[in-house]
């Protein structure tokens, strides 16, 4: 039995156990900072050591992560040499076996259940960095923040500040607190956490969500062009900083630059990864919002889009792929996409399916309404949609492009007082008042009055004239 870079114990095999040891250390650091070399650090250790089943799990759980259908055939395959493996040795050390069995959970859609027996790891192993991590994104997946500021307060009590991974741990924990609410206390943590490890990249990002949601762009934009070279090992995750960097700009109405942006860092790469389809929708849907031309840009997505009508591996990607097809008029690809979600909400078990029925196909008949024109419609069943939005997964400031959505259809369906509403909420919910809603709520109270206005008009020039006596 060996020890890890982390403290905990780890079976170890294979032709050369110092190098398999190695390569999980930097596998282990490699996914906490949301590095490139992620693969390169797995690749290494199974081949130094093709049956270690931590190895074999995480390649498991890295392939669900990434919500392509095409890719469970590679988590299935790491089940089946796992099973084989058990065959032949009897039985694994509990880590290995808890890790192998959450994997079989994941595999199956209970993506919460695989949280759960992962979140139990650290009751023995208590510095278990991936263990945490892996669970940090199942439930950031299913849209539980409150299971992720739990977990995340639980493992900053374990690790303390003085541990190897304790960096990686507090940003988790400022993201977390952030998507809770709580502003102040992210931001505290996201910056002690680069400073404790400055190539932490979920600290850093978390810092630039506390200040898009107090409508802090400026402040935003120099935490981030100061920093750029700290997200510069990261593998496509680089490119949601890029987003979140466009999204200040947008903020203070530099259009140019977001364009640009887009160009040159967000969509340089046009990458079918549904992370990276979603940071160019979300934003070119904002821009259209704002009544920029975008030209041509969509189309790739558009293209991309065409091609996962079958997934619903997360819904919150469907909704992104929908975004695309319904701007490009594709009725078909948006009619067998919602198709498919419904199918899954009548039929599925797994967790994703009960995302499906309370939240996916409200939202995505919206989405249709709305690029077709049918802005009531769309209103009606975004709302119905928005009280359990939460569950599709994603951060608030991904998902507030479907906040923005609804908002437009309400004001584009006549429903002001409706839409106003709304926008109160979205305001209180962020903690700030953006120029978004600031600029949409004067228009909601022009159109408000003006409408109020003409059924005045309307109701005086239309009413009967008073009665009046004639005498004889």
């Amino acid at each position: 039995m060996m020890f890890d870079r982390f403290g905990c114990e780890i079976e170890i095999g294979g032709k050369d156990e110092n190098a398999a040891l190695q390569a999980w250390d930097g596998l282990c650091h490699a996914f906490l900072t949301h590095g490139s070399a992620t693969p390169t650090h797995l690749a290494a250790l199974l081949e130094n050591d093709p049956d270690n089943i931590l190895g074999l799990s995480c390649k498991g759980f890295f392939m669900i992560l990434l919500g392509r259908p095409e890719l469970l055939d590679e988590a299935d395959a790491a089940l089946r040499k796992i099973d084989r493996i058990a065959a032949r040795r009897g039985s694994f050390a509990r880590r290995e076996t808890d890790y192998a069995n959450a994997l079989r959970l994941a595999r199956r859609g209970q993506w919460a259940r695989a949280a759960d027996l992962l979140e139990s790891v650290n009751e023995y192993a208590v510095h278990d960095a991936m263990a945490f991590k892996i669970v940090q994104g199942l439930r950031f997946m299913l849209g539980d923040r409150f299971g992720m500021r739990a977990s995340s307060l639980r493992a900053v009590e374990r690790f303390g500040s003085a541990h190897v991974a304790s960096g990686y741990i507090f940003g988790c924990h400022a993201f977390a607190l952030e998507e809770t609410g709580d502003f102040r206390a992210a931001e505290r943590f996201g910056k002690q956490a680069v400073m404790m490890a400055p190539d932490d990249a979920w600290g850093l990002h978390a810092v630039s969500h506390v200040y898009d949601m107090t409508a802090q762009a400026e402040k935003g934009i120099e935490w981030l062009e100061a920093r750029t070279h700290q997200w510069a090992h990261c593998n496509n995750f680089a490119y949601h900083f890029w987003w979140h960097l466009a999204l200040h700009y947008l903020e203070v109405g530099d259009v140019a630059k977001v364009l640009a942006l887009y160009d040159n860092d967000i969509r340089r790469d046009h990458t079918d990864d549904y992370r990276d389809i979603s940071n160019g929708t979300a934003l070119l849907a904002r821009l259209e919002g704002l009544g920029v031309n975008v030209g041509n840009r969509w189309d790739e997505l558009i293209e991309l889009s065409e091609r996962r009508t079958d997934d619903n591996c997360v819904v919150f990607a469907d909704l992104h792929y929908l975004q695309a097809l319904g701007r490009g008029g594709k009725h078909e690809a948006v009619d067998k996409l919602i198709a498919t979600i419904r199918k899954n909400a009548e039929t599925g078990v797994r967790d994703m399916d009960h995302v499906n029925r309370f939240a996916g196909v409200f939202a995505a008949e919206g989405l249709k309404a709305f690029y077709q024109g049918d802005y009531g419609t769309a209103f009606d069943q975004l709302a119905m949609a928005r009280p359990a939005m939460q569950q599709v997964g994603g951060s608030h400031a991904q998902r507030d492009v479907f906040e923005r959505t609804t908002i437009e259809a309400g004001l584009l369906a006549g429903r002001y007082r409706e839409a106003k509403a709304l926008i109160e909420d979205r305001t209180w919910r962020r903690g700030a008042e953006d120029n978004y809603a600031r600029d949409r709520m004067a228009d909601a109270l022009t159109k408000a009055e003006a409408a109020a206005t003409d059924a005045a008009h309307t109701d005086v020039t239309t009413s009967h004239p008073p009665l009046t006596l004639v005498s004889a």
